[in-house]
């Protein structure tokens, strides 16, 4: 039996959590109806009374009460069963994922472009995001257009996308049927099963994995102290920095890379047997291919320099072991050398000249960033528990994703290493060289650099808030190191004006920095938040007795940061049972997949419609630009400098002017274009919202084939065609 203290205590953690929980599935349920508000005490409590329920709280109170007697009893037990059966555990949740097609996707935004087809978009809790347009416009229609592709599925040079030969493998990297897929292991799921459930093993697998790999990271860098690796593992993989970012640009792919190298290579110096350095060798050669094969400098490059100093800590700790190293290891390591050196050179053989087009776009590749302008920026982490719920007061200079952080209670880490170093004269080497690495990423995201510094230190191919998210990372890495070594006994009324005075000056300065977007609700919260967490952590480095403080408060903000980003979506429905793309389908099918297709007078993402099932669209978003096609409409390259660049490509026919290109965004092309230039191009079909009949003439006409709600599907005869 439970103590009376021991009681106390559990019933009021339990009410505590069942208060959070309840709402937050009320919070989640009414994610949608929350988006546009403006976050205020009067808006939670209407929120949680309209939504609150006696039985759903009962049911909460009771299982965190079982959950926390459990605890308090057995705790060392059950912690030792999960933690033996851990990989079981994470194996277990994927299979679930995949059976059940559960993914993360935001692609019931479709919903919202296509004609009424299922009412059922499959989301089953939270919203799909438009913002997200990433993953649910661009990367998972590219993904799935492999599928489809007319010349055989999942090709190196897929003929679908651009409406042309283009690289799957190295931009935007995709599933292809190649052995170097052994470097991209998430996206084997789309080679083993159909879209839904490719994507649903493309999301868990990748939760899972960076969860398990961070977690054993967090025992490496925590000297192996459970409760502060489990709070890294979730603060980590449920930040809303991994979040907003989860399925574009590679960013799980490099930490789990990056962090299972330095494992690989921690564990490579203090094992002696053979046959097990071998397999780790080999391991660490998929995590350098996978690494340089996310093609994405503006983050590899910053949190390269982090893993470089977590490397250079382990082989200065497994120094002495270096003995244990034989003429076996080195030709292992020069075997795996050549191996990895052999793959690359295969990959920039096929893929160098998609390389040397992009490096030579004026978007992404000529872009030289010189840092600086971010200093209050780096207290974004305070605000990230609201992103998901509200964009109310934001400005148009700000959205969720750019906002989106780790939550690194930035400058505590500094200030804990600075003690320990300091006044405890522990001179950690890991800490260290952490502090280091945060310096120097700090000052770029504060201070500007000359322009030949910025392009010698890699740091001009990342912008500055994309190096403040790597910064934040460190942090966060850095007071989890200072926490496991911290070892003076602090009073409370030393820490309590510490913690206070942090709290407030890091709301104030996110205030400044997110002006009217932090109401005085949120502020409010927010210090609150940072308080609870502060004394939480201070528990946790105090007496291991309170660990289990921290952990909860992780998963509990974790919950409204992180997992409350992305819905639990179930299939991709919404898609192919929609008649429009049943309509494209059977067109390109009957046409074997021959005839080009152009989508005109509809904007992204309708542009990448067709791709999904396998019709060659020339102005789907072009990844990197089919120069030798846009020539033709440009012969002088008078334009080059706007469709030179990674752009969705929004097509108008007009008959007034000659066709035309103009820049409307970084990221965004028009082209206006004159009906007789559709032969020059190829076009066979069109999908557009307009009746294109009034465009015919003596050189082509437009049959109508099909009409689904506002939209059509036109065939362009051409004089003399008779097919």
């Amino acid at each position: 039996m439970l103590k009376k203290c021991e009681m106390g205590r559990c019933i009021v953690i339990s009410v505590i959590l069942a208060v959070v929980l309840d709402l937050f599935l009320i919070a989640y349920q009414n994610i949608a109806d929350l988006q546009m508000k403006i976050l205020s005490f009067s808006t939670f409590w209407n929120l949680f009374v309209s939504g609150f329920s006696v039985l759903t709280f009962v049911i909460m109170f009771l299982l965190c009460f079982a959950s926390s007697w459990l605890l308090i009893r057995y705790g060392k037990t059950i912690g030792a069963f999960v933690y033996r059966y851990r990989y079981l555990f994470a194996a277990a949740v994927v299979f679930l994922c995949v059976a059940c097609s559960i993914s993360g996707s935001s692609i019931a935004q479709w919903q919202h472009y296509l004609p009424e087809g299922n009412p059922d978009a499959g989301t089953l809790l939270g919203m799909e995001r438009s913002i997200r347009s990433d993953e649910f416009a661009v990367n998972t229609p590219m993904a799935f257009s492999q599928y489809f592709n007319h010349t055989g599925a999942f090709p190196y040079f897929g003929d679908t996308m651009r409406g042309t030969s283009t690289d799957m493998f190295i931009v935007y990297g995709q599933p292809v049927l190649n052995l170097m897929m052994i470097f991209r292991p998430f996206q084997l799921g789309y080679l083993l099963f159909g879209p839904a459930r490719g994507l649903a093993f493309f999301w868990s697998v990748r939760l899972v994995v960076l969860f398990m790999v961070s977690f054993e990271f967090g025992m490496l860098i925590s000297n192996r102290y459970k409760s502060l690796a489990l709070s890294f593992a979730v603060l980590t993989a449920f930040a809303s920095g991994i979040q907003w970012w989860f399925a574009v640009n590679g960013f799980v792919e490099m930490i789990v890379f990056g962090e299972l190298a330095v494992l690989i290579i921690y564990y490579y110096l203090h094992t002696s047997h053979s046959a097990y350095r071998f397999f780790l060798a080999l391991a660490l050669v998929i995590c350098g291919g996978g690494y340089i094969l996310v093609f994405y400098p503006a983050w590899q490059v910053s949190l390269a320099y982090f893993f470089l100093a977590l490397v250079i800590w382990v082989f200065w700790e497994g120094r002495s072991r270096f003995s244990t190293l034989g003429k076996k290891d080195i030709a292992c390591l020069l075997l795996f050398l050549l191996l990895l050196a052999g793959a690359m050179g295969y990959v920039l053989l096929r893929s160098g000249e998609t390389i040397g087009i992009v490096l030579d776009t004026s978007y992404p590749g000529k872009r030289v960033e010189t840092g600086g302008g971010n200093g209050q920026d780096l207290f974004y982490y305070v605000s990230s528990a609201f992103l998901p719920f509200s964009s109310a007061n934001m400005s148009e200079h700000f959205n969720a994703v750019e906002l989106s952080s780790f939550l690194s209670f930035f400058p505590l880490g500094i200030l804990l290493s600075g003690w320990v170093i300091l006044k405890e004269r522990n001179r950690d080497r890991l800490l260290i060289l952490l502090l280091i690495v945060v310096a120097f990423l700090g000052c770029y995201c504060i201070i500007s650099f000359p322009e030949p510094l910025a392009k010698l230190t890699l740091l001009g191919h990342s912008t500055p808030n994309r190096t403040r998210l790597i910064f934040d990372f460190v942090n966060l890495v850095l007071l989890i190191r200072a926490a496991s070594l911290f070892q003076t006994r602090c009073r409370w009324w030393a820490v309590l004006p510490v913690a206070v005075a942090y709290s407030a000056l890091a709301v104030i300065l996110n205030k400044i920095a997110l002006q009217d977007y932090m109401t005085k609700t949120m502020s409010i919260l927010a210090f609150i938040i940072l308080l609870v967490g502060v004394c939480l952590l201070f528990c946790l480095v105090r007496s291991k007795r309170n660990a289990y403080g921290f952990v909860l408060f992780a998963v509990c903000f974790s919950l409204f940061a992180g997992f409350s980003v992305n819905p639990v979506q179930q299939g991709v429905d919404v898609i192919y049972q929609n008649p429009l793309t049943q309509d494209i389908a059977q067109i390109t099918n009957s046409d074997h997949g021959d005839g080009l297709w152009l989508v005109e007078g509809a904007d992204y993402p309708m542009i990448n419609l067709p791709v999904m099932v396998g019709a060659p669209t020339i102005n789907s978003t072009n990844v990197y630009p089919d120069l030798e096609r846009w020539e033709l409409l440009d012969p002088t390259g008078a334009s080059e400098d706007i469709y030179n660049r990674y752009a969705h490509i929004h097509v108008d026919l007009q008959t007034q002017e000659p066709t035309s290109f103009a820049l409307l965004s970084t990221d965004t092309v028009e082209l206006s274009l004159n009906p007789d230039d559709l032969d020059t191009l190829q076009v066979k079909y069109i999908l557009s919202p307009n009746d294109l009949t009034q465009f015919n003439n003596a050189e082509e006409t437009f049959e109508l084939l099909k009409q689904e709600g506002n939209y059509c599907i036109f065939r362009v005869v051409y004089l003399g065609d008779v097919s």
